[in-house]
């Protein structure tokens, strides 16, 4: 019996914020950093929610010209619901991530995998850079239990 040197490897999940923050019919911009192979550059994205409260999550950038879809108004979605693009109006689907109208239409978005993983909003699939943490800044309290 032979063994695959082509193992899966395991799914990393980034938290990116918790489930409340993002309310059903709401979206919320994330400005993270991914590896560009000399250091970092930005990766931004977008989290909505659907009126059931299902999660997607898609690069803030239209595919018309690259901005962010909340650019201007800083809100993404228009009054019948639709994800847009603030720059030229373009309107997406927002569970497909398609344009359905537009300067792009027929264009997607790109998709970030998204999970809800115990009361966090995560994505996955993607490479991204983390900052370093500097253990003085820490905000827990350190408990001491006597012994008794």
């Amino acid at each position: 019996m032979s063994v695959s040197a082509d193992k899966p490897r395991p799914v990393e999940y980034f938290a990116i914020c918790e489930v409340e923050e993002i309310p059903r019919g709401g979206a919320r911009a994330f400005d993270l950093a991914e590896p560009d192979g000399e250091g970092q550059k930005p990766f931004r994205i977008v989290i909505a929610r659907n009126a059931r409260g299902d999660h997607f999550a898609y690069r803030n950038a239209c595919p018309h010209q690259g901005v962010w879809l909340n650019v201007g108004s800083g809100t993404f979605f228009d009054d019948s619901g639709a994800l847009r693009c603030g720059r030229h109006g373009s309107r997406f689907d927002l569970e497909s991530g398609t344009c359905v109208s537009g300067p792009c239409e027929g264009a997607q978005l790109e998709k970030i995998g998204v999970a809800v993983v115990t009361g966090d909003v995560c994505i996955h699939g993607v490479k991204l850079v983390e900052e370093p943490r500097n253990w003085d800044d820490d905000e827990t309290m350190d408990i001491t239990i006597p012994q008794g």
